[in-house]
């Protein structure tokens, strides 16, 4: 019987899924949407989607009332306070299917938050070592070394000069053989009041 399969599915499913009728009632929920906004199956199912003011405030509701209206699938990250207490970050896939000659809205969600929490800490991190950079003045530098040939260089270095923050000058410090010549001249350069601060990288 592929409708029994078909709940068999979307019970094992890790996604939280659900579908309303075309009033916004809630007529099926699985125990992993349950999972992901902190609420029991019972619950889910006493719920309209038009009355939760979760999906009214994170956008939610305006996307499933075009849904149902054109028929369009949309997919769309949103974040939210359930109506459960609970925090939610998510990925939504909504589309419209017919059953027994009446619209319903099917809802896809992907618990996202870990990722969300991985990107925040990623951008407070980076904000952090900008703001330290800047505050010793001291040059951050990105390079692609996979595709820049300059596999031959083993030291690099920055040195910013008094007055001229925005003027980087990069070194080249030469070929492997004369490496440690030119890195003392750079470090009893460091000395030298016009050269305030440096990074010096190594690349093995």
């Amino acid at each position: 019987d592929i409708s029994e399969l078909n709940q068999k599915l979307i019970e094992a499913s890790v996604l939280g899924i659900s579908a309303f009728d075309a009033q916004g009632q809630c007529v099926l929920a699985n125990e992993a949407l349950g999972k992901i906004v902190n609420a029991k199956t019972e619950q889910l199912l006493a719920q309209n989607f038009r009355d939760l003011d979760s999906w009214r405030k994170s956008g939610l509701l305006k996307i499933a009332e075009e849904t149902l209206s054109d028929g369009q699938p949309r997919q769309e990250d949103f974040h939210m306070i359930t109506s459960f207490g609970k925090e939610v970050w998510a990925n939504c896939s909504l589309n419209r299917f017919i059953s027994k000659s009446q619209p319903h809205l099917l809802v896809m969600i992907n618990d996202i938050i870990e990722r969300k929490k991985a990107e925040t800490a990623l951008k407070d991190s980076e904000r952090r070592l900008a703001l330290a950079a800047q505050s010793a003045s001291i040059g951050i530098w990105d390079w692609n070394f996979k595709e820049s040939n300059w596999a031959s260089f083993r030291y690099l270095a920055f040195v910013l000069r008094p007055g001229k923050e925005n003027d980087v000058s990069l070194i080249d410090l030469g070929e492997a053989g004369i490496i440690d010549r030119k890195v003392e001249l750079i470090r009893k350069g460091l000395k030298n009041p016009n050269v305030p601060k440096a990074i010096l990288a190594q690349w093995s």
